[in-house]
């Protein structure tokens, strides 16, 4: 089974629009199948050396974004947890001196 070849405009297509619905709404669930077979696409296609390290720092451009956004949902989600036990510890509080 041959794999289809990209073509320039394609790849850069394929980066802007994921990196485009990433910023809009991270829960999508396509952003997941963007990539599919990807890596074998690129290898088959013909991209200069210049293209190839384009590619390169579009893909750790990509997981900046990714760090940056694990970084945000983790301070999300320590903050959740500080005023889950702010709520546990009034709730606590006022059951007690209602007794």
């Amino acid at each position: 089974m041959s794999q289809k070849k990209f073509t320039w405009e394609e790849v850069n297509n394929k980066f802007n629009l994921f990196e485009k619905k990433f910023k809009e709404n991270v829960f999508d669930p396509t952003l997941i199948y963007m990539f599919d077979d990807f890596d074998k696409i690129v290898i088959n296609s013909d991209f200069t050396r210049d293209q190839m390290l384009i590619i390169r720092d579009k893909i750790i451009n990509l997981r900046k974004l990714f760090t940056n956004k694990q970084k945000e949902l983790v301070q999300m989600g320590v903050k959740a947890i500080s005023k889950s036990k702010q709520v546990t510890t009034y709730i606590n509080n006022a059951n007690y001196k209602n007794k």
